[in-house]
């Protein structure tokens, strides 16, 4: 209990010194607060008085938002209200995520797993630093573990806790569109569940609760946009929505190698203030080989720009580009359905997870993070191998069998829905980190375990 004690300490400590000095506030963060604003005064899920409804970003955290910040609201200038959300975000993270890790972990692999998930969740940078960044992550990493821990930790009592778990699959996908990705663990926790009879009550019981609570919100939106938007939809830098988006990311996704196009490019093009041009395209890769009409291409890619500056995105751009993206679809499916999402996936993982500290003059506690930087790579690379590894061990071990098949079948959901799609920004995967930090905790302590019975034979023999 000491050692448990000691490490919450410990995460606390280095969280609030981050937290004390510094802030991470990007678009997304103020656009947040901007639709909580608008909710309390006006009852309006949108980003103002005179702006539109919002269907893109979900409700869940400027509804958090406006929660921790009574009595600060509006005051987005100084540092009382981002401290108390920075102070909400590292209470969940610490006594919330971090308590969830240990006991999963412990579960699956003893004490000393559940050790090695809770220093990890504890200790490794990037959870640090995400925990006091006005971002969605660390509430997606919190409802992603107490949907896994109802599924193990309740598998005695699957017909109490699976409903629980898909009340919090509800509530991650009231959080961000890729919430309901989550429910791909309800799989490999079913199918281990005796009897096909209680299997398929479990099934309809909780798809029943999930829906129940989930349904609201795509009504509302068949309600005043005539489309449930599920799971869709795009915004651009200034939070505005983009009707007309789906064209023009169909055909980034036949050609991005990473995540660069998601960043500048996307931004430009979905802004009509900005204007893209195939320059920008081809230093992103649009046009690199095996396009084999690539002249053509580039031809209709100019024409369709051409459109866009006179109509913005509008209908006839978005087919355009649809076109070109079936067209490559077809001429090389290996290279477009397999091999460029592998390729994002493994620089999506590889990524130092530095998005929080590009900017040098504005870096928490300088003297430690400007000693991490360089390493952060590496640290994603050993993260990346010691969940692979894990993973395998985890698998092959018949005790520990269902419970790694439901953590793993969670972060291979998210790695494929996120490479696949292009919308590979490496702090997406930031919300399965405490499930990384489950996996390597219980292989440790399956180890342990291991080396422990072989010394006892060896001291018997």
């Amino acid at each position: 209990m000491a050692v448990i004690v000691l490490l919450l300490f410990v995460g606390a400590a280095a969280r609030l010194r981050v937290a004390r000095v510094w802030v991470y506030a990007g678009s997304d963060s103020y656009g947040y607060l901007k639709l909580g604003d608008e909710w309390a005064d006006h009852g309006r899920f949108a980003l103002g008085p005179s702006e539109p409804l919002e269907w893109y970003r979900r409700p869940l955290y400027p509804l958090l938002l406006n929660a921790v910040r009574v009595g600060t609201r509006g005051d987005t200038s100084g540092w009382a209200a981002w401290r108390r959300i920075e102070d909400a975000q590292i209470a969940l993270d610490v006594l919330a995520t971090g308590l969830l890790v240990l006991l999963i972990a412990r579960r699956i692999g003893g004490r000393l797993a559940g050790i090695a998930a809770l220093t990890l969740s504890m200790l490794y940078p990037p959870t640090v630093l995400f925990s006091c960044a006005v971002l969605t992550e660390p509430i997606m990493a919190l409802l992603t573990v107490a949907m896994l821990a109802c599924l193990i930790l309740g598998s005695r009592r699957p017909l109490v806790w699976f409903p629980i778990a898909a009340i919090f699959l509800a509530l991650a996908s009231y959080l961000r569109p890729d919430g309901p990705v989550n429910g791909i663990a309800f799989i490999p926790a079913l199918l281990y569940v005796d009897g096909g009879r209680q299997r398929g009550v479990l099934a309809a019981l909780s798809l029943s609760v999930f829906i129940a609570l989930f349904a609201p919100w795509p009504i509302r939106n068949v309600i005043h946009f005539a489309t449930p938007h599920v799971a869709d939809g795009m915004i651009d830098r200034y939070g505005h929505d983009v009707p007309h988006y789906a064209g023009f990311w169909r055909w980034l996704q036949t050609w991005a190698r990473d995540d660069r196009p998601a960043g500048q490019l996307q931004s430009c093009f979905y802004n009509t203030k900005c204007a893209p041009t195939l320059e920008l395209v081809e230093e992103q890769g649009a046009f690199i080989a095996p396009a084999s009409n690539s002249d053509h291409e580039r031809g209709k890619v100019e024409e369709l720009f051409v459109l866009r500056e006179r109509e913005g995105v509008s209908q006839r751009v978005s087919e355009g580009f649809m076109s070109l993206a079936r067209r490559r679809r077809v001429t090389h499916p290996w290279r477009v359905q397999i091999s460029l999402p592998l390729r994002r996936a493994w620089q999506m993982w590889l990524a130092p997870q530095s998005e929080v500290l590009e900017n040098p003059a504005w870096r928490p506690w300088p003297s430690l993070s400007n000693r991490l930087l360089p390493h952060l790579r590496l640290l994603s690379l050993l993260l990346l191998a010691a969940v692979i590894a894990s993973a395998v061990a985890l698998l092959v071990h018949r005790g520990t069998r269902t419970a790694a098949a439901i953590l793993v079948a969670t972060i291979i959901a998210r790695t494929v829905v996120l490479a696949w799609s292009a919308f590979c920004l490496p702090r997406y995967l930031i919300p399965i980190y405490p499930v990384c930090f489950i996996l390597v905790g219980a292989a440790l302590g399956l180890l342990h375990e291991k080396l422990a019975s072989l010394l006892r034979q060896r001291a018997t023999s």
